[in-house]
């Protein structure tokens, strides 16, 4: 390792966490302790560290601070739903950028015609399956 190098990896240490960009992970906000679970091992068994979270409530904060790759957002959930949220990620111009993906037991072409709707980045059918999961995660993944 380079003396450069190693002052860019201590720079990088010593920045705010908010700052740093997360190391290959998601974030999964899913009211459905089941269906977020499936999500977990489904990263998980591809080396993506994951944060789930039960609530819409407070994921902003969470997304600025932790960085995620990815966010797989639930669509009906009590309170705050999904689409709202993405819509007020994108106003947001410290996380705009924010990867999103609709996650949903929704017909496929309401789930579709919600996530253009509100901005986000993709949609992914629970009804689908398993093997529709994964090969969706391995495309917003950029894998």
């Amino acid at each position: 390792m380079s003396y450069l190098q190693g002052n860019e990896d201590s720079a990088a240490r010593d920045r705010p966490t908010s700052e740093r960009p997360a190391a290959r992970s998601a974030m999964v906000v899913d009211d459905d302790t089941t269906a977020a679970l499936v999500v977990e091992r489904a990263l998980e068994r591809r080396g993506i560290e994951v944060l789930k979270v039960p609530q819409a409530f407070g994921v902003m904060n969470r997304i600025a601070r932790h960085r995620p790759s990815l966010v797989l957002l639930d669509v009906k959930m009590p309170g705050l739903d999904g689409p709202t949220l993405v819509t007020l990620i994108r106003q947001d111009p410290e996380i705009a950028r924010t990867r999103i993906v609709l996650y949903s037991a929704l017909a496929v072409d309401a789930l579709a015609e919600k996530a253009g709707e509100c901005g986000a980045d993709g949609f992914i059918a629970k009804s689908l399956g398993l093997l529709h999961l994964e090969r969706s995660l391995e495309l917003y993944l950029g894998r």
